[in-house]
């Protein structure tokens, strides 16, 4: 979270939607930890909480929009209501997530 990091993603990328899911914090907000980050309010930004988020065996989310999760972070990249790349281990570094970006602009 540090602010040369999602905080530069959002602002650099204005056409860009991009939606945090916390699944941690036991169902409270993650807007003070975002915004520590430099995450704040945009209108390409929005922050949701899972309501039964758990990190514990037996009850980690294991499916999103239908969509398996191996593993928390995942970064997904979406075009016209498509999943056109995933990357379900870790943090994604910013280089290429914004090469994954600008492929999913290009006409296919």
């Amino acid at each position: 979270m540090r602010p040369d990091g999602w905080a530069r993603f959002v602002r650099e990328n204005p056409d860009v939607k991009v939606v945090f899911v916390n699944i941690w914090h036991k169902g409270q907000n993650a807007a003070r930890s975002l915004s520590a980050g430099g995450l704040v309010a945009k209108d390409n930004l929005m922050t949701l909480t899972h309501p039964n988020g758990s990190n514990q065996d037996g009850e980690r989310l294991e499916k999103f929009l239908g969509l398996p999760i191996s593993w928390v972070p995942t970064t997904w990249v979406f075009r016209e209501g498509k999943l056109r790349y995933g990357i379900n281990y870790g943090e994604v570094r910013f280089e290429m997530l914004q090469q994954m970006v600008k492929d999913a602009r290009a006409s296919w």
